[in-house]
């Protein structure tokens, strides 16, 4: 593999960062190093955590921010710090001998503490949940859940030792216990312990992939251990990855970064072994990396040297194609499965059945990873391989591809010669277990006899290693999901019908609603099928004004759209939604507000009708961030209005559905600010999910 250096040599911004020459090279010919940042610092951190793009690290008593100003200091050694997935704040565990102390700090606000905990016995690691709202203290043989806002006790639960790190997973499931040579994996909701893992030898770090679907451990010797968390079986095992110190997983769950002692980040393909680009930075890392993205979504690394934090803005790993064919498969599968208009149940299950399903998998499989895939053939040399007079098989390589065999005569075989003039048609790609692709069909034709030839794999492709959504539920599920798919529509149809009679909304707006069932599984591992069902609308730009949010407008009674919306959701829950609601079953509400990009010059006034809002977690953009609106301000952002449509959404949800008080209802709000301005784009939406439904 080649080695290049990367050598930037520039100074930006009074030295709150420089980039310059870090003698870095990288071992691939896939990774490229677009950007090159170096914070310099005058400490060399000794902790160091990240809110999205942004670093914070400790030395000694204090923490600073990555500018390197100190921004809370501890009156005795900080033992563990973690910084609050929501951005807003920060945990700082310190004490030694008998006197320990939890503080809270604001992010935004230098040294402002806004909580603390004193009654502590011997604490030894601090983490926050998924979500920001709560803090898991490891303490006296116990976990402790703590309000992240108020440090108000939330429950708790025993474990067998003293944890060095604490760890939750993306989806609030587990947490996990980090010991010199163990791992303990928590069932959170009920406190019991899943899994205990053992290490040969010392455990440096470990981490959840961001689905959660998968965790990691890496040890001081250079060991890679991933487990599947359905039921924490053993999936990969790597070696010889050097002396390492952390790890952090890729967003698409494909490669593992991994920090050594070598001055050397690491990474490793779970899919092939072979594939282990590395870069070395003269000064690190240290003790610590991540990968981060930041708001453009350009995907960076970052890692601790000597008296700096270093950003790399990376690129060149190699797709995780099946991740997104599944995905995509998924979508289309859910949406074909679905009942067509006037199709009788007898037509769909003439239509819908084992067979045709994996007819269909197959057939969409095809055309997705065809398009994944690109026109390979045109960009890979081709060569003749060896023929076999006995089966007539003649060996085609094209590029990195698998080769492929076509049934050649004998006495067409003088006509191939090299096999450089041969012409490729129709090609169709798959996706193999390994995350490569192949080709399963293709139409050759050789333009010195004049004959055409065809290789097809079409029948013998195997799609098992995908596990789509479809492959777990049953025919007669996707039925039941079906009908009430149909009986949701039926109700749209008819208050979309009064609306429009009342002059209400026209045909401009289109409200949509659509059910699927989610195959998941339990903290305990069991399999269970959540059902979800969301409802939106989309108003065309021209009759947006009238017909749903006004510009500066948040209450659902100014949008027709969002009312019309919010009664068919009142009447699926009077009908078709009763079954679900139980006492005590969970239910996940995902209320999306958005707004457009016009923007809010002077402030729009705030009379408080929705209440007042001191941090709340929401996505926004995709981000975990939060939202904070205080009495006697102004709305001043585009974020706090869309905030505001979705608050309104679910106030008016809690106000007429009095069956939500029966259920566990977890809210999470998702705000979506467009680039482009215009009242199309300030709408609000809603998903529901009853967990283990059906």
């Amino acid at each position: 593999m080649s080695k290049t250096l990367y050598q930037i040599l520039a100074v930006v911004s009074l030295s709150l960062f420089i980039v310059l020459n870090n003698g870095v090279f990288a071992q691939s010919s896939k990774i490229n190093i677009d950007k090159n940042l170096v914070y310099r610092l005058n400490e060399t951190p000794e902790r160091i955590d990240n809110y999205n793009y942004t670093s914070y690290f400790t030395f000694d008593k204090d923490v600073y921010n990555l500018k390197d100003f100190s921004i809370s200091r501890s009156s005795s050694p900080i033992i563990d710090f973690k910084v609050n997935p929501a951005g807003y704040s920060y945990a700082v565990l310190s004490g030694k001998g008998k006197k320990f102390v939890l503080t809270i700090y604001d992010t935004n606000v230098a040294k402002r503490e806004l909580a603390k905990i004193n009654d502590l016995v011997a604490p030894t690691a601090i983490s926050y949940s998924h979500d920001g709202k709560l803090i898991y203290l490891a303490d006296n043989l116990q976990i402790r859940k703590i309000s992240s806002k108020t440090l108000s006790p939330e429950g708790d639960f025993s474990i067998n030792g003293e944890p060095k790190k604490l760890l939750t997973d993306p989806n609030g499931l587990f947490l996990v216990c980090i010991y010199p040579n163990s791992l303990d994996v928590y069932n959170i909701k009920e406190g019991i312990l899943r899994k205990n893992i053992t290490s040969e030898t010392s455990i440096a770090d470990a981490t959840f992939s961001k689905e959660g679907d998968m965790l990691c451990f890496v040890t001081v010797d250079g060991s890679l251990e991933s487990y599947n968390v359905r039921n924490f079986s053993q999936d990969s095992r790597f070696t010889e990855l050097g002396n390492a110190i952390s790890l952090s997983i890729h967003p698409d769950g494909k490669y593992a970064a991994i920090a050594t002692s070598e001055n050397r980040v690491q990474f490793i393909n779970f899919l092939d072994d072979f594939d282990r680009p590395y870069i070395v930075d003269n000064g690190g890392p240290r003790s610590y990396t991540r990968f981060v993205t930041d708001k453009e979504g350009a995907l960076y690394i970052t890692f601790d040297t000597e008296n700096s934090i270093v950003y790399k803005r990376i690129s060149g790993f190699i797709p995780h194609f099946a991740k997104l064919m599944r995905d995509q498969l998924n979508d289309l599968m859910a949406e074909w499965t679905k009942m067509r208009p006037m199709e009788t149940e007898e037509e769909y299950r003439a239509r819908v059945n084992s067979d045709s399903i994996e007819k269909q998998r197959k057939l969409f499989a095809n055309e997705i990873a065809t398009s994944l895939a690109g026109d390979l053939i045109s960009r890979g040399a081709i060569s003749l391989g060896r023929y076999n007079p006995q089966t007539g098989l003649l060996a085609v390589n094209i590029g990195s591809l698998p080769t492929i065999y076509l049934k050649v005569p004998p006495e067409d075989m003088l006509g191939f010669g090299a096999g450089l003039n041969l012409q490729f048609s129709n090609a169709v790609y798959g996706i193999t277990p390994d995350d490569t692709f192949e080709l399963i069909y293709v139409d050759v034709f050789n333009p010195t006899n004049g004959k055409s030839y065809s290789f097809d794999n079409l029948d013998r492709q195997d799609l098992t290693f995908l596990a789509t959504d479809d492959s777990f539920v049953s025919i007669d599920l996707i039925m039941k999901s079906n009908r009430e798919d149909v009986m949701l529509k039926g109700i749209k149809s008819k208050i979309v019908e009064e609306a429009m009679a009342n002059n209400l909304i026209s045909e401009h707006t289109k409200i949509n609603v659509d059910t699927r069932i989610v195959p998941a599984f339990d903290a305990n591992g069991k399999r269970i099928n959540n059902y979800r069902v969301a409802f939106d609308y989309t108003v065309d730009a021209d009759y947006s004004e009238q017909e749903d949010f006004p510009s500066g407008k948040y209450m659902i009674e100014h949008s027709n759209a969002a009312k019309s919306m919010m009664r068919i959701i009142r009447q699926a829950f009077d009908n078709e939604f009763a079954e679900y609601i139980s006492e005590g079953k969970k239910l996940i509400i995902d209320v999306t507000g958005s707004a457009d990009a016009a923007p809010i010059n002077r402030g729009l006034p705030y009379d408080g009708t929705l209440g007042y809002f001191d941090n709340e977690p929401v996505k926004v953009n995709g981000e975990l961030t939060s939202i904070s609106i205080s009495q006697g301000s102004l709305i001043r952002t585009n974020e706090q209005l869309a905030f505001l449509r979705a608050q309104s959404l679910k106030q008016e949800m809690e106000k007429q559905l009095v069956q939500l008080s029966k259920m566990e209802a977890e809210y999470n709000y998702t705000i979506e600010v467009s680039k482009n301005k215009g009242g199309q784009y300030r709408r609000i939406g809603l998903s529901l999910t009853f967990v283990d439904a059906i």
